[in-house]
């Protein structure tokens, strides 16, 4: 895991992964997107580390409604989630790199 420091008075981080794409190999549980829905992602979920986020694509997500119209979703690379320190080290943890 990256992590890296806010500029200026707040003291805040940004927590990031290492590597650009992960398969779970492993259900994560309790994964915030868009601020509000905790979700479940399934193993073999794939995990993109992108510029614009962290993206899960995995089939079984698609079949939750909030996803489909959520602004979050790409169609390329699923569902963005927050980057939130706990998930991040889970994804770690629980994942192999992909390439």
């Amino acid at each position: 895991m990256i992590t890296k420091l806010i500029s200026g008075n707040s003291g805040s981080q940004i927590f990031d992964l290492k590597n650009e794409s992960y398969i779970l190999n492993k259900e994560i549980q309790n994964v915030l997107i868009n601020n509000e829905y905790k979700i479940n992602l399934p193993k073999e979920t794939i995990i993109y580390n992108l510029k614009g986020g962290v993206f899960a694509k995995h089939k079984d997500l698609l079949n939750f409604d909030y996803i489909s119209n959520c602004k979050m979703y790409h169609s390329n690379f699923g569902i963005r989630i927050n980057k939130t320190k706990e998930t991040i080290e889970l994804i770690e943890k629980n994942s192999t790199i992909a390439y």
